[in-house]
């Protein structure tokens, strides 16, 4: 009887272990994946490639899920009932007709600057290209080359107007795809601000303003204060921003863009060209990245 009844407890036991263990395979949540190629045009296989590469999804056709969707809260464009307000904003699908080519103007002016291993650890699950992008601003919309999403980059202009798209649109869409993209990888530590760039200047208690900004190191006044991380940006910004011969061009009394910031006449005490050689160098030895090609990669000017 005690032998009975030690079997009967040990088959319930075996009972109880595999129901939770049918409940676990039977919850448990396969990974979400896309499938490649959406299509059989051309400009599948390099979307295919850049997938067996660097795992990211180049995606022309998608759902508002995919798009829209944050962790809290729903992005799409909504204008208020009561008033002309709206928020959020409105991504369309690529017109497939002109996918491939907004995909060779994102290769030229952003992922080809970038190595594999870093767009494979850096880069965001997809990246959707869209026939149309407007973005609400409160109560005006506003046509966008490229926004960010929670886990995707959305670019504009796959639509029948980008065999005419003006150079200064592509080398917008080039600047801010590429600093936004930096922006964020600084902001999420996946890139490090150098320290030896950092020990260059002051941020101790430092009034930066347009009368003794150069002469301190920087290129951008800064009420308030000038922080390192927004030294860092501004550096950032003038070499995406800007071929290398408006960097060292002779700059006019007075001027405060970018224009001559490597120029004596400007960097009087050699503190920015020293800052300079420094991003440029970190970037090409930590990341395998040259800034100074982004900045150089200008459109043909005449439209």
């Amino acid at each position: 009887m005690k032998y009975r009844l030690l079997l009967v407890i040990f088959c319930l036991i075996l009972c109880v272990r595999c129901y939770h263990e049918d409940s676990l395979v039977s919850t448990e949540i396969s990974e979400f994946k896309y499938t490649l190629p959406q299509g059989n045009h051309d400009y599948d296989a390099k979307i295919l490639d850049w997938y067996e590469r660097c795992g990211f999804y180049v995606l022309y056709k998608f759902e508002p899920k995919d798009v829209y969707w944050n962790i809290n809260f729903w992005e799409e464009l909504e204008k208020s009932v009561s008033s002309d307000v709206a928020t959020g904003f409105k991504a369309e699908p690529a017109d497939e007709a002109y996918a491939g080519d907004l995909l060779d103007i994102v290769e030229r002016k952003f992922l080809n600057f970038y190595p594999d291993t870093m767009l494979r650890r850096c880069m965001s699950m997809k990246l959707l290209l869209c026939s149309e992008l407007i973005q609400a601003d409160f109560t005006r919309l506003h046509e966008r080359g490229f926004l960010y999403g929670f886990d995707c980059l959305i670019v504009n202009y796959a639509n029948e107007n980008i065999t005419s798209l003006p150079s200064r649109k592509i080398d917008l869409l080039k600047d801010t795809i590429n600093m936004s993209f930096l922006n964020r990888l600084t902001l999420t530590k996946k890139i490090a601000m150098s320290s030896e760039f950092l020990d260059v200047s002051s941020y101790d208690n430092v009034t930066v303003d347009k009368k003794n900004m150069y002469e301190k190191g920087y290129i951008a006044p800064k009420s308030g204060g000038k922080r390192k991380e927004d030294d860092w940006k501004d550096f950032l910004k003038a070499i995406i921003k800007t071929p290398y011969t408006y960097l060292t061009a002779e700059p006019k009394d007075g001027d405060t863009s970018f224009k001559g910031i490597l120029h004596e006449k400007k960097d009087v005490k050699g503190m920015i060209r020293k800052k300079y050689d420094i991003l440029i160098r970190y970037f090409k030895d930590e990341y395998g990245v040259d800034l100074q090609k982004i900045g150089d990669s200008q459109e043909p000017t005449g439209e």
